[in-house]
């Protein structure tokens, strides 16, 4: 689901990068990569926060695959919205949906780096024969990433931790 600018936060600071294929009118992109730090602002229902203050997500390997069977088990191929408005866009379809498990993955071959996307991430490509989705937005780059919607649950202790501290945890884990 295309993402530009949500509540504050803009997907330019993320990096992303996706794989055009003008011809076939494809984008390719990572949905979600293991244990990259995605920063959210509490509203009035999370829990242990107030609303407006910055926390943190992740996900590892094992929940991005279940998301991701759960995404195509729900049949959602066709629920892409923009910006979290509103009801899915005509003419916008996910026609691939894989995990990258191995340095010899497709991913690489379309300019993607391993640095960028490990082992694990949930790649995804969606045709856009929608004109204005396409002219407006990804021939104009304004597609800076993907969101993947859903509820969550979330371990208290890891949602309460700062960015350093999520940090300091992995070394000491590593150690």
């Amino acid at each position: 689901i295309p993402c530009m600018e949500n509540e504050g936060f803009s997907a330019k600071k993320q990096n992303q990068q996706f794989s055009i294929n003008d011809e076939k009118r494809i984008i390719t992109g990572p949905a979600v990569i293991p244990n990259k730090l995605i920063v959210r602002l509490a509203d009035e229902e999370t829990e242990g926060l107030l609303p407006g203050e910055k926390y943190y997500v992740y996900f590892d390997k094992e929940s991005i695959v279940k998301m991701s069977q759960r995404f195509l088990i729900e049949q959602r191929i066709k629920s892409a919205n923009l910006e979290h408005n509103g009801g899915p866009l005509d003419d916008i379809f996910l026609v691939e949906s894989w995990i990258i498990e191995s340095d010899m993955d497709k991913a690489y071959g379309m300019g993607f780096t391993k640095e960028e996307l490990p082992i694990g991430t949930w790649m995804v490509s969606y045709r856009i024969d929608n004109d204005d989705i396409w002219d407006n937005y990804v021939k104009k780059n304004k597609v800076l990433g993907w969101s993947v919607e859903g509820v969550y649950m979330m371990n208290a202790d890891k949602q309460n931790q700062s960015q350093s501290e999520y940090i300091m945890n992995n070394i000491i884990n590593i150690l």
